[in-house]
């Protein structure tokens, strides 16, 4: 009886540490487009995962898989690349997650990433920060 409490007070020490992860603070740094591209660049205050998973944006009910990462300093950088014609289609005021992984199409992203170390809420997407 003794053996399977101990275990059970490490088990929740250990499950705890997981939660006390602080979430790094993600946003949109710039939006630039080059020719038919527009590199929509995303910085954070921890590096970006590499591994086997991918990054989505995903602005409304669109997504994009594309993209470039690195580190610098500690800190992650990621650019997705989006085609003009795609990036002209999105509507202003849509929300923008991005996510470490596939998620559901009927997923709730703002509870998602409420509760999720791999979902971030960026924001709203407005067209008026594109440079070129």
């Amino acid at each position: 009886m003794k053996k399977i409490f101990f275990l059970s007070l490490i088990a929740l020490f250990f499950s705890g540490g997981l939660y006390a992860q602080e979430k790094a603070r993600t946003e949109i740094t710039s939006v630039k487009q080059k020719g038919e591209i527009v590199r929509y660049m995303l910085t954070s205050s921890k590096p970006f995962i590499v591994g086997n998973n991918t990054y989505i944006l995903h602005v409304g009910d669109r997504s994009f898989f594309q993209y470039e990462q690195s580190e610098n300093k500690g800190a992650g950088s990621i650019t997705f690349l989006i085609s003009v014609n795609d990036f002209n289609q999105l509507e202003d005021g849509n929300s923008v997650y991005l996510t470490y992984g596939m998620v559901s199409a009927n997923a709730d992203m703002e509870s998602l990433s409420k509760r999720s170390t791999r979902c971030w809420a960026i924001g709203k997407f407005s067209k008026d920060i594109l440079t070129k």
